[in-house]
């Protein structure tokens, strides 16, 4: 693969990813989900002729190399693992299915190099995903990479650098009091050109590009930088920052906070940290020690965006957070929907029986609110409080804020 440019020969690469490995952890522990791993595995290699390199990449992926092969004898590869991995999985004398998704990627016909065959294979076993099928191949018309993406790649690492970018609060309001307890940090980027991007479109680019890195570090100096002014000034308050599953599977990460923590010498619980549940799910065993070392750092954490991603209340239990956030999609439903009102009475409910707190995101109307409150929830955020603002401009917000209270009629500032 490191010199794949001067091979002439077609190869195939296949990605296979095993589908609900955290329904095993969760349900028979991780040993077991390690035993699913390793025979898993092993069926691969014995499975596969001599010449055809097998790897676990991370997590529940697994990878293989078929040399001089097309299309044809990748597909006929992939329809041969799929009867052998069929058979099930013996685990504490229980018979275990395992389903797997498998994306494909041919040299030279979808890339030239390792990055793009990586980023091709596991775009296709995404597509797999989507389409509810067990094999895709990659196919480049459907994913075009035009160049105006390579160039705003670029632009966004000098922005990174050049400290371009800026620094916006949404802040969070303790639904007991009504006072402010904290604020959640966001990125906005304008563009010299482009005009503003939405976070949406680069942060998916930094995601592919290897920059969610120097991002979250440019976010996290930001955040820490005001922590230390807002200290100096008497009015320290926490900031939280959102990491991706990226960052949970960098292994410096909390070394680096580590120093950037001791550098701007940072009160312990004025940094947070929210990070949604599929980001933990992505590699459960890994971000599990990722967290707990962030915890030790006196760094409270979150789970973002409860409800849409795979995880359940038994394996929150295991995670050393503070606060679920229950997704905002829920929350907005809440008048109209049953449904969403069952759920987020539901999660508040089994989330303080986990003796967790519990954020609601997306509270837009007094409405919201009151019925929030009547539920115990215990923090809200969205824009009947305020939409996210200019960093500099949060605390003169903060002097014109009016405490919330039940039925109270809205603030002019505050919903603004």
């Amino acid at each position: 693969m490191r010199s794949c440019r001067q091979h002439e020969r077609p190869f195939a690469l296949l990605q296979m990813n095993i589908e609900r490995l955290s329904e095993i952890n969760d349900a028979l522990g991780f040993t077991q989900g390690d035993q699913i791993l390793c025979e898993f595995g092993g069926r691969l290699s014995r499975a596969t002729p001599d010449g055809v390199f097998v790897a676990r990449l991370r997590g529940d992926e697994f990878a293989l190399l078929l040399p001089d092969s097309d299309r044809a004898a990748a597909l006929s590869m992939a329809r041969r693992l799929r009867e052998v991995l069929s058979q099930p999985f013996q685990l504490v004398e229980l018979p275990i299915d395992v389903s797997t998704r498998t994306g494909i990627a041919l040299y030279p016909d979808h890339g030239s190099t390792p990055h793009d065959l990586y980023r091709h294979m596991d775009i296709a076993v995404r597509q797999a995903k989507r389409q509810g099928v067990n094999c895709v191949v990659f196919d480049p018309a459907l994913y075009p990479a035009p160049s105006h993406r390579l160039n705003m790649a670029g632009d966004l690492r000098r922005a990174i650098e050049a400290d371009d970018l800026r620094l916006y609060l949404q802040p969070k309001v303790d639904m007991r009091n009504g006072i402010v307890c904290g604020a959640e940090a966001l990125v906005r980027w304008q563009h010299a050109t482009r005009g503003l991007i939405p976070p949406s479109e680069f942060i998916e680019l930094a995601e592919h590009t290897g920059l969610i890195r120097p991002l979250a570090e440019w976010m996290i100096a930001r955040v820490l930088r005001l922590n230390r002014q807002w200290d100096d000034a008497g009015r320290a308050l926490p900031i939280a920052v959102n990491l991706s599953a990226r960052n949970l599977r960098d292994e410096d990460l909390v070394d680096k906070i580590r120093q950037m923590l001791a550098h701007w010498g940072t009160a312990s619980g004025l940094l947070e940290i929210e990070i949604t549940e599929s980001a933990v799910m992505e590699d459960a065993d890994f971000a599990l020690r990722v967290l707990h070392g962030l915890r030790a750092e006196g760094i409270r954490l979150y789970i973002d965006d409860f409800g849409t991603g795979y995880s359940s209340l038994s394996y929150l239990q295991k995670l050393p957070v503070g606060c679920i956030k229950i997704d905002q999609s829920f929350v907005r439903a809440m008048a109209v929907s049953s449904d969403s009102a069952a759920i987020v009475r539901s999660t508040i409910d089994l989330v303080h029986d986990l003796g967790r707190k519990v954020v609601a995101e997306g509270v837009e109307t007094q409405q919201h609110w009151d019925a929030l409150c009547a539920l115990g929830c215990d923090v809200a955020q969205g824009y009947l409080i305020a939409r996210p603002m200019p960093a500099e401009d949060f605390p003169a917000w903060l002097d014109r804020y009016r405490p919330m209270r039940a039925s109270d009629p809205v603030d002019e500032h505050g919903a603004s």
